[in-house]
């Protein structure tokens, strides 16, 4: 009985060991980022631009860079973000828009990065600027998803891809379930490794 009992424990272990784990809680598109980094805290400042079609949602974006940038505040985790809303669009690398509704099923943001003016892919290179529109039906009709969304675009324009139970989970319903609508600690730590 003792053999066997030994013999379990050995086995248990050796599992364990051979099971694949993830030691981040976090997805990035295969390491790529903003080129132009997202500011260096205290040094350099990245700007945030708000179309006059998004400006209801001014306060609800400000809410969230506030949370990406005071990172030490709510997680204890201290990062590089810095960024301040402009009123020069040329001046930013993320620019926010409200359009009437965007294609896909019930997609109420999306994300598209660009270098220059030419559309890339985030997974097949480095990025310029963001451009983060957001679903006026879908916003509107669904009001409580506003703030997780915002930050959940951002957490995109700044490399974080999907991630589950996290900010970055792919249906932004499913984080403001799990009480998320703003970046946690896992957020934090995939900017630190990008940038």
């Amino acid at each position: 009985m003792r053999r066997l009992m030994r013999n379990s424990v050995l086995l248990s272990t050796i599992l364990v060991f051979l099971i694949p784990v993830s030691a981040n809680a976090y997805n990035t598109f295969k390491g790529h980022k903003m080129s132009s980094g997202i500011g260096n805290y205290g040094k350099s400042t990245k700007f945030y631009w708000v179309d006059s079609s998004a400006s209801t949602y001014s306060t609800k974006i400000a809410n969230s860079f506030d949370r990406w940038i005071y990172s030490s505040k709510y997680a204890g985790i201290l990062t590089p973000i810095s960024y301040r809303k402009t009123t020069t669009k040329s001046a930013s690398t993320i620019d926010f828009y409200r359009v009437n509704s965007l294609s896909g099923t019930n997609v109420i943001g999306r994300t598209t990065f660009f270098v220059n003016q030419k559309k890339v892919l985030p997974q097949n290179q480095n990025w310029y600027w963001s451009e983060i529109k957001l679903s006026k039906s879908l916003m509107t009709s669904i009001p409580k998803l506003q703030q997780v969304t915002i930050s959940h675009e951002i957490g995109h324009a700044f490399g974080l891809a999907h991630t589950d139970n996290q900010l970055m989970d792919s249906n932004v319903d499913d984080a403001y379930r799990l009480g998320i609508q703003y970046p946690r600690k896992d957020e934090y730590n995939g900017i630190n490794y990008l940038y």
